[in-house]
């Protein structure tokens, strides 16, 4: 699956420490998203609608994170539910 530009620059909205100012993670989320156009968060939400509909395992899901070369690991065991929760939180 071919991981959008957008998406790619979205996982380096997160960087370690960026999470300490956040109420939770959903809160983190969406101001990594604020970081965002109107127009990059509806690229990001039909890929992750995309991504996350499909088959793609674990593997796959920490590829396509990993593709943008983020700052910020992300757990094969969370991976999902936080790819959801960021696909949730875009309005």
């Amino acid at each position: 699956m071919q991981v959008p530009a957008e998406f790619k620059r979205f996982t380096r909205c997160f960087w370690q420490g960026s999470d300490l100012e956040a109420a939770d993670e959903k809160n983190w989320i969406a101001r990594a998203l604020n970081l965002n156009t109107p127009e990059q968060k509806a690229v990001i939400k039909r890929f992750l609608d995309e991504l996350l509909n499909s088959d793609a395992d674990v593997q796959e899901l920490q590829r396509v994170w990993n593709s943008g070369s983020p700052p910020y690991g992300m757990h094969d065991d969370h991976v999902r539910s936080f790819l959801s929760l960021v696909r949730d939180t875009i309005e």
